[in-house]
């Protein structure tokens, strides 16, 4: 609005000095005053100029947020200078407000976790107007995702073009921490750049960890031998590291050698470490030595870890056998002890066993009173074998025969080679002569009884035989004779071994009883042979395992023998590295009887799926022994095997952007051949756990699942996404190796327009308004 110089009435134009007004928007929109449509300020598409009226304006009802511009150009003004007035109503402010935080500092930088740390930065107020009350957010956020608040509160008055300083403290655990400040979080205060409110820094917190882990903690050896425990050390921190090694001292006689004891190693590394222990020469068996291997890192020498490691001693087996007296002479019948000393010259107590001597000729009868010695280590005790001689038995009748001492712990067998001879006596009696002292069951044996009548008169001698049982059918071929003086005679026993007669010794008593003198007996002993038939029968519940699991066999021994029968159940077919446990190596089944015995069969890890025939074999009897024979088929089911199916994992993005959440997707599947329980999935953004883990309660064997996540992408560059199956390790899988999938995005910067602020904007549009108003009035008074 202008005061225009007076003009003449007849002039075909009254305006004598032309001023335009133009106004334009946040957005570059044109609007030229005194150009409306429907009653409001239409944008000028081409370039309308109002030549007329002195009095120009504008009228916006919804006016764009941010800086206006209004602009007085001069069109024509032959009787210049010419003044104007501007007016400008509605919801407008003079100035502007730009709230920015910079110089954001966290110090002292690289601090151990849970230190604190100072963090400070400058808030500014870019604009040319005063800024009565904003709010402060201070956030932190942990490795984990994890926000913390550490300021939200107002600060009062910022004038237009000033800053202040401002601090705060934090700590948390190790890793990488994002800080941001952001001025005016909920957009109260109209700025005219609503982009610069935010600052953020990033903060390293130092850890220190350090583990132990052996190959074996125990190991045993043989005396004067040593043993290397092949340990591992790991940096368990999130820095490089210096660490300390250590062991404790041995035990007396022992030695022990660590080969380093310090050394460097980067975050997440390992090193190996070799102790190495020597045991005594002279330990004795189950001597052991304990070790305590310890390491500590020299970055917090309160991070330690130790382990102990323990030696054991092995138990060296050793046997001597020796007698003082290896020939004895003795009467017809008598018995007589060969003394045998044993010696146990190892470095542990063993058991031995004397063993019963066979191969002796016909009346020879050894017996052995106490057959087993327990002896400590290095050290010597005696033992007995008693001898019996045949009964009668002529002068000079002789045997030879080996004595063996077996170790029941090692098997270890030592022999002595033993004689014994019968002397002559003189006196008067009668002889049995038994040829055979051994034979099968149903077989008939005959023997003569030479009665020897030493007196100078007849004698009758009435002749009984005495059976084991009343099933033996024994007897005298006469039941009385008469012999001459000084002569003698032979008659004939018969008898015939029952068909239900046990193995082993059977006693007969031969008696004669004279008609006048003392009466005469015999006793002898008839032995029964063995025979041998074993039948097994085998059960089982269910031999479909999964691979490692085991398998339980029954077992039923029945002896058809008639003597008992010592069995060896042997598995010779066993798949490899499958083992066995039965409850005992050998069984002794006792003639006509049965025994029931547990078989595990412990199945590998490692097995292949498929059907497994495993061969039970009872060995018995003498050599060549026979077998009773049967199969078992094992059925394995392999263990559940879970991977991230093609080995993909998908994102919801091609292009991803700064700030664009995106979804992450896998399929999990189970290709083995048993189900799988509580199976945690963990997705992973640069190494780091994105939220927590995703939770399957099960999978059957072929099940498939599809998982998904979200991840924010609020930092550019270039990322690797990954995901883990089983991360927890807790599943037992056939395969501990094809459980993971990665991907790598490239996230590129947001770049936003700068929107100026609205806050001039309603007072130029009022400003034009009440120009326009005053100009009509004015020109209305004129007319």
């Amino acid at each position: 609005m202008w005061t225009d110089p007076g003009g003449t009435a007849t002039a075909s134009k009254h305006l004598i000095n032309d001023l335009d007004l133009t106004l334009t928007s946040p957005d570059g929109k044109r609007y030229s005053g005194n150009l409306f449509e429907n009653g409001q300020s239409k944008v000028d598409d081409g370039f309308y100029r109002d030549r007329i009226n002195n009095v120009e304006g504008f009228l916006l009802n919804n006016p764009t947020r941010g800086i206006w511009t209004i602009t007085v150009n001069v069109f024509n003004a032959p009787e210049g200078p010419q003044d104007y007035a501007l007016v400008i109503s509605g919801n407008v402010q003079m100035g502007h407000v730009d709230l920015v935080p910079s110089a954001l500092t966290a110090t002292p930088p690289d601090l151990e976790e849970y230190n604190t740390v100072n963090l400070e930065t400058t808030l500014k107020n870019l604009g040319n107007r005063m800024i009565d009350v904003f709010d402060i957010l201070v956030e932190q956020v942990d490795p984990d995702g994890k926000v913390t608040i550490l300021h939200d509160a107002n600060f009062s008055s910022l004038d237009g073009g000033r800053s202040t300083r401002m601090d705060w403290t934090f700590t948390g655990k190790r890793g990488t921490h994002t800080l941001r400040v952001t001025l005016d979080p909920d957009g109260l205060v109209p700025e005219s750049d609503e982009t610069n409110n935010v600052l953020e820094l990033v903060y390293f917190f130092k850890g220190y960890d350090v583990r132990v882990s052996a190959q074996e903690a125990e190991v045993h050896i043989d005396p004067g031998e040593l043993a290397d425990f092949n340990l591992t050390v790991s940096n368990r921190g999130n820095v490089p590291d210096e660490f300390r090694v250590s062991i404790t001292s041995a035990p007396p006689g022992w030695s022990a050698q660590l080969v380093a004891d310090t050394f460097a190693l980067d975050a997440g590394k390992t090193t190996p470490v070799i102790v190495t222990v020597i045991a005594p020469s002279n330990a004795t068996a189950g001597e052991f030595a304990d070790i305590t291997f310890t390491a500590k890192s020299l970055g917090n020498t309160t991070k330690t870890r130790s382990l102990k490691l323990t030696t054991v001693v092995n138990q060296i087996f050793g046997l001597e056998l020796s007698a003082p007296r290896s020939h004895l002479e003795m009467l017809p019948g008598a018995e007589s002890d060969f003394t045998l000393r044993i010696n146990n010259p190892g470095n542990g107590p063993d058991r031995y066993e004397l063993l019963m001597p066979t191969g002796f000729d016909a009346g020879w009868f050894p017996t052995i009173p106490e057959p087993y010695l327990v002896l400590e280590h290095r050290s010597n005790g005696e033992t007995v074998l008693r001898l019996a001689a045949p009964n009668p038995a002529f002068a000079g009748t002789s045997e030879e025969f080996t004595v063996t001492v077996r170790s029941t712990k090692s098997g270890m067998e030592a022999r002595a080679t033993l004689s014994a001879e019968v002397i002559q006596f003189y006196d008067n009696g009668y002889t049995v002569s038994v040829r055979e002292v051994e034979g099968e069951v149903g077989s008939q044996h005959t023997f003569p009884v030479t009665i020897d009548n030493r007196g100078n008169g007849p004698v009758n001698y009435v002749l009984s035989l005495g059976a084991p049982t009343p099933e033996w059918s024994a007897g005298f071929e006469l039941s009385n004779v008469t012999v001459p003086g000084y002569g003698w005679t032979t008659v004939n026993v018969t008898f015939t071994v029952p068909q239900g007669a046990e193995s082993g010794a059977s006693d007969f008593s031969l008696a004669a009883i004279p008609s006048g003198g003392d009466r005469l007996q015999q006793n002898f002993t008839f032995n029964v042979l063995q025979y041998h038939d074993l039948e097994m029968s085998i059960t089982y519940e269910d031999a479909t395992v999964t691979q490692g699991m085991d398998v339980r066999v029954n077992l039923r021994l029945r002896n058809l023998g008639n003597g008992v029968e010592d069995v060896k159940v042997l598995l010779p077919n066993l798949p490899s590295l499958w083992t066995f446990d039965i409850e005992s190596d050998t069984v002794s089944v006792p003639a006509f009887g049965t025994v029931d015995l547990t078989l595990v069969v412990h199945t590998n890890r490692e097995t292949r799926g498929g059907d497994y025939p495993v061969r039970i074999v009872a060995r018995y009897g003498p050599p060549p022994q026979p077998t009773s024979e049967g199969t078992v088929k094992v059925t394995i089911l392999t263990r559940a095997d879970l991977i991230v199916r093609n080995g993909l994992l998908e994102t919801s993005e091609v292009e991803i952007f700064e700030g664009t959440l995106v979804q992450l997707t896998i399929s999990v599947e189970n290709q083995g051949e048993t189900g799988a329980k509580d199976i945690y999935v963990q997705f992973f953004i640069d190494g780091a756990p994105i939220g927590q883990p995703l939770y399957i309660p099960e999978m059957l064997p072929g099940a498939l699942e599809t998982l998904t996540t979200s991840w924010n992408a609020n930092v550019t560059g270039l990322h690797e996404l990954s995901a883990t199956v089983d991360f927890t390790g807790d599943v037992d899988e056939l395969n501990e190796d094809n459980n993971r999938a990665s991907t790598q995005v490239n996230v590129e910067p947001l770049v936003l327009k700068t929107s100026p602020g609205f806050g001039p904007v309603a007072m130029l549009i009022a400003l034009a308004t009440l120009a326009v108003v005053v100009g009509l009035r004015r020109r209305r008074d004129l007319r």
